[in-house]
């Protein structure tokens, strides 16, 4: 697997859910995927699950924001943002952590490589893994339309 920075403490191996997903993105830089993935206030767009987030201001490390799905409510926080290539944040609610790491690979033709982890912990993360399996990969779908349709359409 591609090099990802995980936090300490996060991981395969200090988990109790893990989903692992890579997806090429046809037509759409990773500049245009990136824009998707560090725009919060989009995510419900494309995120099936997601119903609203609340974040001030543009991310950077350390930022935090408020995402709401049918089933959490999570606190999450930056803690990696490096334009146009990484993004990964942690999300704390009852019951349920992760931390998920976002890896953009350009490839020829203005294409991007989409790698993407999360490692999850707590009671909802093992009842839910391949739900959250299906789910995620659904996400990199969407991902994949939403930035073919804004990179093509400006």
């Amino acid at each position: 697997m591609t090099d990802v920075h995980w936090p300490p403490g996060w991981g395969p191996e200090h988990c109790d859910s893990f989903v692992n997903h890579e997806r090429l993105v046809a037509a759409a830089p990773p500049d245009a995927v990136f824009g998707h993935l560090t725009a919060p206030g989009e995510w419900p767009r494309w995120q099936r699950g997601t119903t609203g987030v609340q974040a001030e201001g543009e991310l950077a490390v350390g930022s935090a924001f408020l995402v709401v799905t049918a089933l959490h409510t999570l606190d999450g926080i930056v803690g990696e943002l490096e334009r146009p290539e990484r993004f990964g944040w942690i999300a704390v609610s009852d019951g349920l952590s992760f931390y998920q790491s976002w890896l953009l690979l350009a490839e020829p033709g203005d294409r991007t490589r989409v790698h993407f982890q999360e490692a999850s912990r707590g009671p909802s993360a093992s009842l839910r893994a391949t739900r959250r399996l299906d789910e995620t990969g659904e996400w990199l779908a969407s991902l994949d339309m939403v930035s073919y349709r804004d990179y093509h359409d400006r």
